[in-house]
This record gives structure tokens, sequence and C-alpha cells, in this order.
């Protein structure tokens, strides 16, 4: 059984969305483990569009937080 690890995409006007989609689809990781990006979905698919073609990461949303 692989390990699953959560990765935050980060700033997404940043290098987070892209450095986490590329760290997903590195045989290296996938071999060991199965990374879930969390994130906006949007962003998220856009970069994997543009930097991994053909491998579509899992993620899931963030949501609205709401702290109070």
């Amino acid at each position: 059984m692989k390990l699953r690890i959560a990765v935050s995409m980060g700033d997404p006007a940043g290098i987070g969305p892209e450095l986490a989609v590329r760290a997903a689809a590195d045989p290296t990781w996938r071999d060991q483990a199965q990374l879930v990006l969390y994130g906006d979905p949007e962003i998220l698919r856009e970069a994997a569009r543009r930097f991994t073609p053909g491998f579509e990461p899992e993620f899931r949303s963030t949501g609205s937080l709401s702290f109070s």
C-alpha cells in the first residue's frame, strides 16, 4: 500500500501549482507514494495541462474556508 501525501499548491499566482503537478507526475514519487494536491481545481488543471501533458493529478478543492 502506497502512502498518501497531501501537497498544498501554495500561492496560486506563484510557482507552487507548477511544482505541485510536476512532483505528482514524477515517476520517483509515483512509485513511492500517491500525492494528493490541495488547492483551486481550475488552477491545478491548467498547471497540469501546461507542465505535465497527459497526466491528471488527484486533487481536492480547499473550498471556502471560514474562520470564526
